[in-house]
């Protein structure tokens, strides 16, 4: 059929929420590129298989952001704001599709996941710019900013707003990763090194030295959410200024050590 006329896409999906079930936490989220406000009554919500869901009342501003959630009270939901609650709709965990159909049966916009996007359980994917094809998976990325229950994504905005209503989401916020200064620092032979993840993830800890070699992996591994502690014993090292690093796919902090024997 003909495309429709109607500029809305699809900018952030959080497929998989970490902080509360699918049921509750699962939402996404439409942008109007359009100069006129756009009432979306009576268009459909269509996933793979029979997921199918027919929009009663909401209309998206020019500009706007407009959040889709499978449950609009905050306080269970993880802590995000839906403008539109619906049902009988689902986004399956390792593939899945979003196509919005307006009132004459035209496809607003689609876009199909699977697992080259890149989202994680607790972080939404996010569209780099409203002008990038959402179909293609390298137009997206990772959310890193932690909203409500701790689990990331910027629902209701721009993923690089950084006005005071989306930092006021962050302040007060317990969860966040942390690479702490090691103790003792200097040190000899060996030191604690401490960190905090939120989600459990695949993460790299690694000691460079001065010239940006890595002279030890410490862990390159999935670990739980949490404080964990990894004691590096540097007695086959030479004295000197090492630096210790922690990363994943959305965060990375250094911290610098000093070797003294």
């Amino acid at each position: 059929g003909d495309p429709s006329p109607y500029q809305i896409v699809i900018t952030e999906v959080m497929v998989n929420p970490a902080a509360v079930s699918d049921s509750y936490g699962e939402w996404f989220e439409l942008y109007n590129a359009d100069t006129v406000t756009i009432s979306m009554l009576d268009w459909l919500l269509l996933g793979s298989g029979s997921d199918e869901h027919n929009v009663d009342s909401i209309s998206i501003a020019p500009g706007e952001y407009t959040v889709f959630g499978r449950n609009n009270d905050s306080s269970v939901n993880g802590g995000y704001n839906a403008d539109y609650e619906y049902s009988g709709f689902q986004l399956a965990n390792n593939e899945d599709e979003i196509m919005l159909i307006d009132d004459e049966g035209r496809v607003v916009d689609e876009i199909a996941y699977d697992s080259s996007f890149p989202y994680l359980s607790g972080a939404s994917m996010y569209l780099k710019n409203t002008a990038y094809d959402n179909a293609v998976d390298t137009s997206w990325a990772m959310s890193e900013i932690p909203y409500g229950d701790g689990d990331y994504g910027t629902p209701g905005r721009a993923w690089d707003d950084t006005t005071s209503a989306g930092i006021d989401d962050i302040i007060g916020l317990p969860k966040e990763y942390v690479l702490y200064p090691a103790y003792p620092n200097p040190f000899n032979p060996t030191t604690t090194i401490r960190f905090n993840i939120v989600v459990t993830d695949a993460l790299l800890l690694q000691v460079y030295d001065i010239t940006g070699r890595v002279v030890e992996t410490l862990v390159n591994k999935r670990l739980i959410s949490g404080e964990h502690e990894i004691i590096w014993n540097a007695s086959n090292q030479s004295s000197g200024v090492y630096f210790v690093r922690l990363s994943n796919s959305t965060f990375r902090q250094t911290q610098k050590l000093i070797l003294l024997k």
